[in-house]
């Protein structure tokens, strides 16, 4: 035989032998499991169950009242308008709740905001002596409160972050009651031949009354422990009412005595976080 079949003869035999082999059971291997994804590790500051928050920050109403009011004066009819200023007050937002899942869970908060503006008050006064002669008064007051205290039901979403961190998306019904000083008189002072009338006051009162609205937000924090951090809360609520006015027209009450008050406005909050 020649040493090119040699060759051949051997890199045939060299070739079976490596097919025997890979066809053997010893060689067969089972398929390798598809391995989960090596989540990293973070320490879950939410893990306590129970939450305990209070914060202090300002609350921005988000229209002023206004209201127009229509009734007799000298036999004729006279006009009232206000408008109330919305303005930024002082927020306190305590609140607890509990986790019940991973991550979910329901949280109550109690809320109270207060602020004092000014109110423009403008009127349309009939002659006492002449038909059809309107006399214009303009003015404006100050100290003008308006108040809310309102009780969150909120469903709590955690969202995972890194450890230290915690973020907590909320949303649900809120129970309001809104106090609202409202104009209940106004007086003026005129002369003879009282062509013209100039305005001297507007003494107020307060009206209150209990809605039923909707808020949602975000609330940040920071842990320096597992059961201490600090955090900011941004929460924006709606809701309104309508209020009663309390002012009359000597004996007559006026044609629309109904002011709408909206209680819709954006909270902006920093304090503690307890976690236990």
């Amino acid at each position: 035989m020649s040493s090119g079949s040699i060759q051949v003869a051997r890199a045939a035999a060299l070739v079976g032998s490596l097919m025997v082999a890979l066809a053997s059971p010893g060689f067969a291997q089972t398929p390798m499991r598809p391995q989960a994804p090596v989540r990293p590790r973070t320490r879950q500051v939410n893990g306590p169950r129970f939450s305990f928050d209070v914060s202090v920050g300002a609350s921005a109403l988000s229209k002023a009242v206004s209201q127009t009011l229509t009734g007799p004066i000298n036999q004729e009819t006279a006009t009232i308008a206000t408008t109330y200023a919305a303005r930024n007050g002082l927020l306190i937002d305590v609140g607890g709740g509990l986790r019940f899942g991973r991550q979910l869970g329901l949280d109550v908060a109690y809320t109270s905001a207060s602020t004092k503006a000014d109110a423009e008050v403008t009127g349309r006064i009939p002659h006492p002596l002449s038909f059809n002669q309107l006399r214009d008064i303009r003015g404006s007051i100050s100290g003008v409160r308006h108040s809310e205290s309102s009780v969150h039901v909120d469903l709590i979403w955690n969202l995972p972050v890194a450890a230290g961190l915690e973020i907590r998306a909320f949303g649900g019904p809120t129970f309001v009651t809104i106090r609202q000083d409202l104009i209940a008189a106004v007086t003026y002072n005129e002369a003879y031949p009282y062509d013209s009338a100039t305005f001297s006051g507007a003494p107020t009162a307060k009206r209150s009354k209990s809605t039923v609205g909707f808020n949602a937000g975000i609330d940040v924090a920071r842990f320096f422990t597992r059961s201490f951090g600090v955090g900011g809360i941004l929460r924006a609520t709606a809701a309104s009412v309508d209020l009663e006015s309390p002012l009359t027209f000597g004996t007559t009450q006026p044609v629309d005595r109904h002011a709408s008050v909206k209680a819709s406005r954006l909270e902006a909050a920093a304090g503690i976080r307890l976690r236990f």
